[in-house]
């Protein structure tokens, strides 16, 4: 069975609820009325709205939990690039292999952070152009949504090593940040899902009171 409601905002379906939905009762304020002035919400209404709204909490949270695990295993790659960088701390990459090799993780991390143009993206970019100013990170043969190291280099300093190293730690503690963020969105979610639950839990306790007192009152007339 499908439904066809004119719905209130959020902040005033609280007291159309205080109410009762009673057709008799004077809605809240923003809460459009036809001609009789009878409210347009019923019980059925409210609770298709309360469905709604929970779903739409829920899809939210799915969301915010998929980007963090993500963002998670995205931290860990570039904590590892930033080691891997890192022990070439003393001497500098003095092989053409290994420094393609780093440029290579690079263009990985890139990729899993979404691509060049994101935020993280950019900083493992510009992270990457520490160690070698050369390097650029075309789009892939296989995939033109992934990129691919070049570069015309063959090492890279022990100072363009600390650099970039340096920059990589950066990167990660701002992923790290991000999280948090999203950690805290998720709570406000939460927050949302319970006082949406506890709505409709309250919503069909009322109606089945409603269907009690109608009960007992059959035949009192």
């Amino acid at each position: 069975m499908s439904f066809s409601f004119n719905l209130p905002p959020p902040n005033v379906l609280g007291p159309l609820l205080a109410s009762g939905g009673a057709p008799d009762a004077a809605p809240p304020s923003g809460v459009a009325v036809p001609g009789d002035g009878t409210a347009l919400l019923t019980p059925q209404a409210l609770l298709a709205y309360c469905a709604e709204s929970i779903d739409s909490v829920d899809s939210q949270m799915q969301d915010i939990f998929n980007q963090t695990q993500s963002m998670t295993s995205l931290v860990n790659d570039v904590q590892t690039l930033a080691n891997n960088v890192g022990t070439y701390a003393q001497n500098g990459v003095t092989s053409q292999s290994d420094l393609e090799n780093l440029e290579s993780q690079f263009a990985a991390a890139i990729n899993a952070a979404g691509g060049p143009t994101t935020t993280i993206g950019a900083e493992l970019v510009s992270a990457a152009k520490n160690l070698d100013p050369n390097v650029t990170f075309p789009n892939s043969f296989l995939s033109s949504s992934s990129v691919m190291a070049a570069t015309t280099s063959t090492s890279a300093s022990s100072d363009d090593v600390a650099n970039a190293a340096k920059a990589l730690s950066d990167t990660a503690n701002d992923i790290g940040s991000d999280q948090q963020l999203d950690m805290i969105k998720l709570q406000s979610l939460m927050s949302q899902q319970q006082t949406a639950v506890q709505m409709c839990t309250n919503l069909v306790q009322s109606l089945g009171q409603i269907d009690q007192d109608i009960a007992a009152n059959i035949g009192k007339a």
